[in-house]
């Protein structure tokens, strides 16, 4: 039978609802995962949202055809308020699932603010995929002594999205554009030919582009030391790009993400440099623009630099307090290393893996009706292993708040990137005890 049918089929099942299987503190750590699959008998809840907890529950009729008795809910409850959950939970050491859904640049945070709080999965099995994991994603799972908290799910390669209609009525070739020079010159040829903004951004809110581009260049808010690094040469090359671009009058400026989506869809913005997240959001809100669109590397600072960075991913984590730790392992082991299992959500949801053995799936090399019958996946698949790895830290979202506020006073009021940055990271540095990189 044909996997996506096969899934089809299965999820037509009615799946059996099933209470947190986990209360008071818990148990401690189990040592290992060797109970037959047949043998094994439970009830586990997992917290997901929007299409994570879609691609799971998918996932669930397959997963019981192997494991027979144990029975999963997936709960969808909203991003913050799994993680408002989260947090009230691992502080009480119960009302916790026995599977999480957690975005990567948090799990450091989540793992500092309680190093007790999660199953290390290694000694249960994980520890022979380590070398199967993304690179770039798998540093925000591990904890400080070898630990691995989670097991890195979808990943964030970028690229940039274009409007092939659009580029070809500006008679600008895509793939000309090989650097950031290129790039801004193709915005202005296609502001002139069109009268449209090369791309979105949510300038007092979103820092996206900043991580991308700052990310690309091997540097990132933190450096390897747990420094501050906003200030950096790459950080200020960075903002001082992004302010060009918007003093060209080349960003639109559009708030959140409903206005992302818009402006992108309506043809108010010519590109959308992005996670590989980006074109299941396109194919299912601009299935009616088949051909329309277009994907190409990310142009790079300079003629022969890296052009790979990422944007985005998640990973799933089992809360120390779960009483089902080996059936939440199980599952979690199912759906992230599996390469067919992957590559069926890849497919159907858009979740771009981090489990390397699943590019080898034909879906990598099918053709995506949206943009022109390209096999996109694979452009994004090859760049996944020249991302540089960054350094989130446990102060990620406190700094993320202050660069933010320093974006808004740079591409909207003028500010100087070296300065305004320069400010940002000793500021960062005031509330963190950290020091500021040199």
């Amino acid at each position: 039978m044909h996997r996506r049918r096969r899934y089809a089929l299965l999820a037509a099942t009615a799946l059996v609802a099933a209470a947190c299987g986990n209360g008071g503190d818990g148990g401690e750590q189990i040592e290992t995962a060797d109970t037959p699959a047949e043998d094994l008998e439970a009830n586990i809840t997992v917290w997901a949202w929007n299409v994570a907890a879609g691609a799971l529950d998918g996932l669930v009729p397959a997963f019981n055809e192997e494991y027979p008795n144990v029975q999963v809910t997936v709960e969808d409850i909203g991003r913050l308020d799994v993680y408002d959950r989260l947090t009230v939970g691992l502080e009480a050491g119960t009302g916790l699932p026995d599977v999480v859904a957690i975005e990567t640049d948090r799990m450091p945070t989540f793992v500092n603010a309680h190093p007790q709080g999660f199953v290390d999965l290694g000694p249960l099995g994980a520890d022979e995929h380590v070398d199967d994991l993304s690179p770039s994603q798998l540093p925000q799972s591990e904890g400080p002594d070898g630990e691995l908290f989670s097991i890195p799910w979808d990943g964030g390669p970028a690229a940039v999205f274009y409007r092939t209609d659009l580029f070809e009525e500006a008679g600008v070739d895509a793939d000309s554009i090989e650097t950031w020079d290129d790039y801004l010159a193709a915005g202005e040829q296609i502001l002139e030919a069109t009268g449209t903004p090369l791309l979105s951004i949510d300038m007092p809110s979103d820092d996206g582009m900043f991580r991308t581009f700052t990310q690309q260049q091997g540097s990132f808010y933190f450096d390897e030391n747990g420094d501050v690094a906003v200030a950096s040469d790459e950080a200020v090359r960075t903002m001082t790009f992004l302010q060009d671009l918007a003093e060209a009058g080349l960003v639109s400026n559009d708030a959140g993400w409903d206005g992302l989506v818009t402006a992108n869809i309506s043809g108010e913005v010519a590109s959308q440099p992005n996670g590989v997240w980006w074109s299941g959001t396109l194919e299912d809100e601009a299935s009616d623009m088949a051909g329309q669109w277009g994907v190409f590397e990310l142009p790079a600072p300079e003629a022969g630099g890296n052009r790979a960075s990422n944007l985005g991913g998640s990973t799933l984590a089992v809360p120390a307090a779960s009483e089902n730790q080996e059936a939440a392992w199980r599952f979690v082991e199912f759906a992230l290393l599996d390469a067919e299992n992957q590559a069926y959500m890849l497919d159907e949801w858009g979740l771009f893996p981090s489990y390397l053995p699943s590019y080898d799936e034909p879906v990598f090399s099918e053709p995506r009706e949206l943009f022109g019958g390209e096999p996109i996946f694979e452009l994004f698949a090859d760049t996944v292993e020249d991302i540089p790895e960054v350094n989130y830290t446990e102060d990620f979202s406190e700094a993320q708040e202050i660069v933010i506020n320093a974006q808004a006073d740079i591409l909207l009021e003028g500010a100087d990137p070296e300065t305004r940055l320069q400010e940002a990271a000793e500021l960062i540095a005031s509330q963190t005890g950290r020091d500021v990189a040199e």
